[in-house]
């Protein structure tokens, strides 16, 4: 089974601190954001893994979203292929 590990750190350095990128190895698979114009009562946070198979979901928080992301990544992992990894990465082989 693939390593689990993700790293989750602010999108741009010196950028907002409601933007956060997630990475598994190096490769970019997800976004942790705040998001505006809802209702307080509403979510304030949104997660998304952005690889085939990709699920996104809500949270009140930051810790929330990762700990949403973290469980949805455990699911669909084990259905990436190295071609779905390349291509988040950036590069694919012609």
């Amino acid at each position: 089974m693939m390593d689990e590990n993700l790293t989750v750190r602010v999108t741009l350095p010196g950028g907002s601190p409601d933007d956060f990128q997630v990475f598994w190895r190096g490769v970019p698979v997800g976004r942790i954001m705040k998001t505006t114009g809802y209702p307080v009562r509403d979510a304030q946070w949104t997660w998304v893994i952005s690889l085939p198979g990709g699920k996104c979901g809500t949270g009140d928080s930051p810790a929330d979203c990762e700990a949403g992301l973290r469980r949805a990544w455990k699911r669909i992992l084990a259905g990436l292929t190295e071609a779905d990894f390349q291509k988040a990465s950036g590069y694919v082989q012609g």
